[in-house]
């Protein structure tokens, strides 16, 4: 129902080996992913014509007529069975090339050829690859490209990636990595609305007037529309968790 995604700790470990075995780390995106996905057998999903796609696209019923409903032979985003149904075909491409499947992790796989290997972690449609072989990430790049669209998103083989919002640095000819995530706290910051002038923490009495900080007995409630505290723990969680794990 739902696709398995790649924890922080194999993330992690994929970054380490990196860093232990002199490998490249790089990122890849797939563009429109969810469209790769064929409908499972046991599905009828009907989409409503959105208006004025008969201007677009002629869709017509048995009678000839302009059809008002269209039957879905793919998967779309938004669809609950679409990330689960992606997996299952990138991993079905993966294990048809060649690849094996972690039997502890279902989203991480690793292709060995001799001395050389390649390892790939997938969350949904986002990719990251590790390979102390040269030969065999041209290879994987090269499938890829057979069986997908590469979308503008991704890395390649740079120094530095964007992956789910963290930002890794990977300087192999020093073999060290750094795990960051500044588009992500920019984004806390402008959320929490704290002011970008420096300030002394933990924070001191002085300042509780520059953060414009409410009493405690004049605290109002404030709407989850304008302030959502679950969305702001999340993202704090997972910029702790994956940059900070001790």
């Amino acid at each position: 129902k739902y696709s398995p995604t790649i924890p922080l700790s194999a993330l992690r470990f994929l970054i380490a080996f990196a860093v232990t075995h002199s490998c490249t780390i790089t990122t890849l995106d797939v563009a429109g992913a969810y469209l790769f996905a064929k409908l499972e057998p046991d599905d009828e999903i009907y989409l409503r014509v959105p208006p004025r796609m008969h201007d677009v696209v002629d869709f017509l019923d048995e009678d000839g007529k302009p059809a008002e409903f269209i039957k879905l032979t793919r998967y779309l985003y938004g669809l609950q069975r679409a990330g689960a149904a992606f997996y299952r075909h990138f991993r079905d491409w993966l294990l048809s090339i060649g690849f094996t499947q972690c039997k502890s992790e279902p989203c991480l796989f690793v292709h060995v050829d001799g001395h050389e290997r390649i390892l790939v972690g997938c969350y949904v449609d986002d990719d990251v690859i590790v390979s102390n072989s040269s030969r065999l990430s041209a290879w994987y790049r090269q499938e890829f490209a057979k069986a997908f669209m590469e979308s503008p998103d991704s890395t390649g083989d740079a120094e530095d990636h964007d992956f789910l919002g963290l930002h890794i640095h990977h300087d192999r000819s020093k073999r060290v990595a750094t795990l960051g995530a500044p588009r992500l706290i920019d984004k806390l910051v402008a959320v929490v609305g704290v002011p970008t002038a420096p300030v002394l923490t933990p924070v001191i009495p002085a300042h509780v007037e520059r953060l414009e900080l409410a009493p405690s007995d004049a605290n109002p409630v404030v709407p989850e529309s304008e302030f959502s505290c679950r969305a702001v723990l999340g993202l704090v969680l997972w910029i702790v968790l994956a940059c900070r794990p001790d």
